[in-house]
């Protein structure tokens, strides 16, 4: 129980920051150069292939869960893992040289983004209303879900290759409106989820739910400081990067909470067994 409330303690910090870099420093305009600071590649983006590895391994142990109980709800919380994390991971590749450009980093990025937020959103949805679909062939459905999800990557990378869609990033003049719709959208979803996730966690106690439901208010914290910010390598961006690390930190905590119950009812179920 005390780890569960200290686990609240980054968010608590991150907000408060946002709070106060809103307060000081937005708009983000004519920064002092002490203020902006940008690592070279490729320790710039580490915190992407933490947050990336980190969902992808979520995805796994829900893809596992649903094996288990057959519960729609699992694929759809674990599309939006999966797509989280291949979908941040490419960008990150495709994004920097030497291969494209910022605006395959961004769109793709924050459009991968978007669909996440939209699974978890439809997922948590269920929850709320109760829907627990049951399907009967489980690897059919978690597989054609999964493959999907990777599908809609693919997709998401050639219409921004093939400029099937308007730009993200304009070079020299910095983020697009739509770029700004794409990321508030996503960060009300993500939210959204977190917030509806702990409502469920608060009846059903289910640990794992917990954890990956500050994951997804750390992100959104992310989001909100992407949103507001304007320079790469300014308070905004930072505490961004930050918080979408820490977000896979709580996705970290919810695997090793569900490797513990995992391990628990292998116990069990072998002291219930036959002598």
């Amino acid at each position: 129980m005390k780890a569960r409330y200290a686990g609240l303690i980054p968010l608590v910090i991150m907000l408060s920051g946002l709070l106060t870099i809103i307060v000081n420093y937005y708009p983000e305009q004519n920064l002092p150069k002490n203020l902006v600071f940008e690592l070279p590649a490729p320790f710039s983006f580490a915190h992407s292939l933490f947050l990336s590895i980190s969902a992808l391994i979520v995805a796994y142990f829900f893809a596992r869960g649903f094996l288990s109980s057959g519960s729609f709800n699992l694929v759809a919380l674990g599309t939006g893992s999966l797509v989280l994390g291949l979908g941040f991971l490419v960008s990150q590749i495709l994004g920097n040289p030497p291969f494209r450009g910022p605006n395959h980093l961004v769109a793709i990025s924050n459009a991968s983004f978007l669909f996440a937020g939209i699974f978890f959103g439809v997922f948590v949805t269920l929850g709320l209303f109760d829907k627990g679909l049951k399907f009967g062939k489980h690897t059919v459905t978690l597989f054609v879900n999964y493959l999907g999800g990777i599908l809609l990557v693919i997709v998401l990378i050639l219409a921004v290759e093939l400029k099937l869609i308007p730009d993200f990033f304009v070079q020299g003049v910095g983020p697009t409106l739509l770029r700004a719709q794409v990321l508030g959208a996503a960060t009300v979803l993500f939210s959204y989820s977190s917030i509806v996730l702990m409502r469920q966690y608060m009846i059903s106690q289910i640990p794992i739910l917990y954890w990956f439901s500050l994951g997804l208010a750390s992100i959104a914290i992310g989001f909100l400081s992407g949103f507001l910010g304007t320079f790469p390598g300014g308070p905004f961006s930072w505490l961004g990067r930050i918080s979408l690390a820490v977000g896979g930190i709580y996705f970290v905590a919810a695997i090793l909470v569900a490797y513990r119950e995992t391990g628990a009812k292998t116990a069990n179920s072998r002291k219930s067994g036959p002598n």
